[in-house]
């Protein structure tokens, strides 16, 4: 079945069906809010008062005068129903703010329930064990992304962090992950080893002659000692079926704490850009200290879009006994922890240990 592309107005209303019916009402509310605060509660009190005037009775009198000569502030009720009305109106945005964060707070409260655990989460029931209805919506939720690719993002970090990802994702069929890369501005080793990579799989599905072949190995020779520009180096990376994104690192080896506040800051609306453009479903980090701004702009999307975004973290090999500063803020929220020593998978419940990749 062939894919057929949305416009850009058609996506945008999807993604607003999408989204769950508690954020589309905050979102009103705010506007309510925002709306009445904005306008002159006066000018709206005196404009209604008007209208009650005009729609009274004509044969009621008022202070013993004549109706004809009675003053509209004479009239029996009339100050109370001005007064009521304006604060009716008065208390309008006040009552749609705190809607507005009774709304927030209920879904930070589901949110935070179906997302952050310390235990391993239940593992999704096979066929047998499913009711109907859980049938009928699993077969439809395949039937609707059978032929996409799981659009997959996966943060190279420097040194070994790098040359353990490449080993592990160099396995995954392209058929079914859409994978993109996300590398820092200043790491320029993640990006000789991604064009050092020689992944079959990735790349054009079109015969690829032996004399191409010999030259695409020198080139990646050549990129792995450093001797190729920047510009050879992403393009021979997309030549070879890759997707990467720059991004800003949030803290420099030596930075000091004041200034990889900033950094960290500039780095988590980067990854917010990032993720929001590229809509992943699948984020996988294994501990470099620029997968957490990554990492939380994921999660913030689907606190935000209410789209479930699978979080995967991969302990490096170096941790045998404790877990790095990543794997410590990254735990409670990921949906699995594998880990590559027996003993960590001791000490933490919620981890998985999985034997060494490398």
């Amino acid at each position: 079945m062939q894919r057929v592309a949305l416009s850009p107005s058609r996506s945008r209303l999807a993604l607003l069906a999408s989204s769950p019916s508690v954020l589309v009402l905050l979102i009103l509310s705010l506007l309510l809010s925002l709306f009445f605060s904005v306008c002159r509660v006066s000018v709206v009190s005196s404009g209604l008062s008007f209208l009650l005037s005009c729609v009274r009775p004509a044969s009621a009198p008022s202070c013993g005068q004549d109706s004809d000569d009675a003053p509209l502030s004479c009239v029996p009720g009339d100050t109370g129903r001005s007064s009521s009305s304006s604060s009716v109106l008065a208390s309008l945005p006040a009552f749609c703010f705190a809607a507005a964060i009774l709304l927030f707070l209920s879904r930070l409260a589901t949110w935070t329930y179906k997302r952050v655990s310390l235990k391993k989460r239940r593992e999704p029931r096979g066929r047998l064990q499913r009711t109907p209805s859980e049938e009928r919506g699993t077969k439809k939720t395949q039937t609707k992304d059978a032929n996409a690719p799981l659009v997959t993002v996966v943060v190279l970090g420097s040194g070994g962090h790098t040359g353990e990802m490449l080993r592990l994702v160099q396995s995954f069929n392209p058929r079914f992950f859409r994978i993109h890369f996300l590398v820092t501005d200043s790491d320029s080793t993640s990006l000789q080893q991604l064009a050092a990579a020689q992944w079959r799989s990735f790349q054009d599905a079109k015969t690829v002659e032996t004399k191409e072949l010999d030259e695409e190995t020198k080139k990646a020779q050549e990129a792995v000692q450093g001797e190729l520009a920047e510009a050879e180096l992403t393009a021979l990376v997309r030549q070879r079926g890759f997707c990467f994104h720059r991004f800003p690192r949030s803290r420099e080896v030596g930075q000091s704490v004041v200034s990889s506040f900033f950094s960290s800051v500039r780095a988590l609306l980067a990854s917010l850009r990032l993720v929001w453009r590229l809509n992943p479903q699948l984020v996988l980090v294994n501990g470099p200290g620029s997968c957490v701004p990554v990492a939380v702009a994921a999660l913030l999307r689907e606190f935000l879009l209410g789209r479930r975004i699978r979080l995967i973290y991969v302990e490096s090999v170096c941790r045998v006994d404790s877990l790095s500063l990543s794997g410590r803020l990254l735990y409670p929220f990921a949906d699995r922890f594998l880990v590559q020593w027996p003993g960590l998978a001791e000490k933490f419940p919620k981890s998985e240990y999985v034997g060494r990749f490398f």
